[in-house]
């Protein structure tokens, strides 16, 4: 299972499940090599979802910001078993905000020449919005609520994207709406449901793909059929 280009996977709010997706994205096309970027802003993502070493991390540019290139980027990743190549994103509290130009440099940098997965978290950063300009699919994830849907259609316009795909969660909270009503609120936005997983959430832990007909294996399937065609 292959992914041309990249995919950034964002949430409408915090806990819905954004790192567990992009994580299974990534897995499901590990044999092909792929890069992870764990870029939500707030210290979480893959990297920190998989227990590696945060010994190089994006906080390791802040020195060459008005210059970072592909060959700085390189000394940040951390490649694992199955062609995964991870980069950890910045520190809560450690360094200033990427913004502006150097926001766009990273990016520019960060974006490998084979396929790539990127947790941008809430997205609410320049960051993420240089990265949704490399991206050839946003995923936006929502729990399935009337403020979900309210705040997923807020971070769609703000990603501005050409292509976005609404992946609907049954977490955190009580949902209040049902799939059919949710896609309603979207109008004709590109839905998929992420049936909640518990099992497949610990496969994706445990960086081991979820299998079967249901939960995370059914949403991967899904979006990368979506962004195939």
């Amino acid at each position: 299972m292959s992914v041309r280009g990249g995919i950034i996977v964002v949430g409408a709010v915090g806990g819905c499940g954004t790192t567990t997706l992009a994580a299974a994205l990534a897995l499901a096309q590990a044999d092909g090599g792929i890069r992870v970027l764990g870029l939500d802003g707030h210290g979480g993502g893959p990297g920190v979802l998989w227990g590696m070493s945060p010994d190089r991390t994006v906080d390791d540019l802040d020195a060459v910001r008005s210059e970072v290139d592909g060959g700085h980027a390189e000394q940040i990743i951390h490649r694992q078993a199955g062609g995964i190549e991870v980069v950890i994103g910045p520190r809560p509290g450690r360094s200033s905000p990427w913004s502006g130009g150097d926001a766009d440099r990273l990016a520019a940098a960060l974006v490998p020449d084979g396929p790539w997965v990127a947790d941008c978290g809430r997205g609410g950063h320049d960051l993420a919005r240089a990265m949704v300009r490399h991206a050839s699919l946003v995923v936006v994830m929502s729990p399935r609520t009337v403020a979900g849907a309210t705040a997923c259609g807020e971070v769609v316009t703000m990603c501005g994207a050409s292509r976005v795909l609404v992946a609907i969660t049954g977490i955190p909270g009580e949902p209040d709406l049902s799939g059919r009503a949710f896609r309603r609120l979207m109008s004709t936005r590109m839905c998929v449901d992420v049936p909640t997983d518990p099992r497949g959430a610990q496969r994706v832990a445990a960086a081991v793909m979820p299998t079967g007909r249901r939960g995370f294996a059914v949403a991967v399937r899904a979006i990368t059929d979506a962004r195939d065609d």
